[in-house]
């Protein structure tokens, strides 16, 4: 980064002959430049790490990773689509994810458990708060591994998917809300991707 800095007095008067005189300014003046360039140049490192901090945690945060760890097939993607039992078209605001009963469900990003319980259709349910405005939701669960207020770190097992609730076999629904608006889950599967590269190279641009 180019660093502006101001002018420089060069007519102090040192008690000495008008050439040592302005000598003497000059070096004065060069170590000032660079004692402030020096000063900016720090500032600027600064908020570029804490921003580089930031960017971290928020990756921490962010459900990132595919809840059965490849061992579901997805067989309902998000959006309008024909209830299965229902028969009657109904947003289908997550994703199912084909998977034995008993198959680990892990926590997709760090964050805390805001609700482990029944909820209607979808069963047994466990719901993760990441901050940052995201939420996750994991539902038709056989067995909760975690309960609410705990702390959990992203690949954490937190429970065994089942087939509780409206379903007509057994499989995972997982859910993403983004400030507080239902998003495809499928944009947030960053699995083998360099996210911290990718998250670096939007920072250096700004």
């Amino acid at each position: 980064r180019q660093v502006a800095v101001g002018g420089v007095e060069t007519n102090r008067d040192y008690g000495v002959s008008e050439s040592a005189n302005k000598l003497i300014a000059n070096a004065v003046a060069s170590l000032e430049k660079l004692e402030r360039t020096a000063k900016l140049q720090e500032l600027s490192y600064q908020s570029i790490l804490d921003k580089y901090k930031q960017n971290q945690k928020l990756f921490a945060h962010l459900p990132a990773i595919d809840p059965l760890e490849g061992r579901g097939v997805i067989t309902d993607g998000f959006g309008m689509r024909m209830h299965p039992i229902l028969h009657i078209r109904l947003m289908h605001e997550g994703i199912d994810l084909e998977c034995e009963t008993g198959t680990p469900v892990y926590a997709t990003g760090d964050g805390e458990v805001s609700y482990v319980g029944r909820r209607g259709g979808y069963g047994l349910v466990v719901e993760i708060d990441h901050g940052f405005g995201y939420s996750t939701l994991y539902g038709h669960l056989e067995k909760s591994l975690v309960a609410e207020g705990q702390k959990v770190k992203r690949g954490q097992k937190i429970a065994l998917s089942g087939e509780s609730g409206l379903v007509t076999g057994p499989h995972l629904h997982y859910e993403v809300v983004k400030d507080g608006i239902h998003v495809d889950p499928t944009g947030y599967f960053f699995d083998g991707r360099e996210y911290y590269s990718i998250n670096y190279g939007e920072l250096a641009k700004e």
